[in-house]
This record gives structure tokens, sequence and C-alpha cells, in this order.
């Protein structure tokens, strides 16, 4: 019959896995810190763990993906979607949202975006230069009046 053990008992043993883990890897660096000085360097601050001091103003966390105030921009010379949706449609005439995702694709606009079409339709939707004539199909609101 397998052993049953607790929630307790689990976690104990993960810290302990974990603690020796963290005293391997400690031994590794300061292995690793002692060749650097040897070779004349100065080897990288440790990072402290656990929690600040009381009273200690605490760091800004390093953010994720682009910097602030800089939108992505895909395509040419900086263009956006939107633009080059503009630029499709400046003949008048009614497209349909595959049609226009060719015709934007074709025009130069860069994406690796596996569902683009879809990505097309909701630039379209969200959109007041576009209208919607029907299911799929769109044209520049100037022009639709």
């Amino acid at each position: 019959m397998p052993r049953t053990r607790t929630l307790a008992q689990l976690e104990s043993e993960l810290v302990s896995k974990l603690m020796e883990i963290r005293t391997r890897l400690a031994a590794e660096l300061a292995m690793i810190d002692g060749r650097i000085a040897l070779l004349g360097g100065k080897p990288a601050a440790t990072p402290r763990l656990g929690r600040p001091p009381k009273g200690a103003k605490r760091g800004k966390r390093a953010k994720l993906g682009r910097p602030p105030g800089r939108r992505q921009v895909g395509g040419v010379a900086g263009k956006s979607l939107k633009e080059f949706l503009v630029d499709a449609m400046k003949n008048g005439e009614t497209m349909r949202a595959r049609d226009l995702t060719d015709a934007v694709l074709a025009a130069g606009y860069a994406t690796k975006d596996r569902n683009f079409r879809q990505t097309v339709a909701s630039a379209l939707a969200g959109d007041k230069r576009f209208r919607r004539i029907r299911r799929g199909m769109y044209k520049l609101a100037a022009a639709a009046k």
C-alpha cells in the first residue's frame, strides 16, 4: 500500500531539496567568483535574498516588453496597420477583410501574427475611419456617404 504524506511533509521535503540545490549552486558561484578574481576581474555583487529591512525603500521592478510611450510598429517607415488599411482603401471601393489583409501584406506590412486576418477585422471594426457595409465588407467612411 502506498505511503501517504501530508501537505506539510511534502512541503518540508521540497524545502530541504531546494536548500540542497541552493547550497550546491552557492558553492559553484563562489568557485566562479574565485576564477574571476584570479583573472583580475571584479565578481558581480551577490543578490540579497529575503525581505528588505523595515523602512527600506524598495526598488522598482524591471518591466518587460517595450519601453513606455513607444508603440509597437510594423510595416514600412513606421506606419501603423490602420494607416496601411486606409492606403489600401484609397480607391473608395468596398473591400472584404480577406482582400484587405492580402493588400496590406503586399504593401509591405511586416507581421508574424498567425491570425492576421482577425487582427485586420478588429482594426476595421474599431476605427471610425472605416464603415462596415455588411458582414466582412468595409469601405472608408468618407467614401461611404
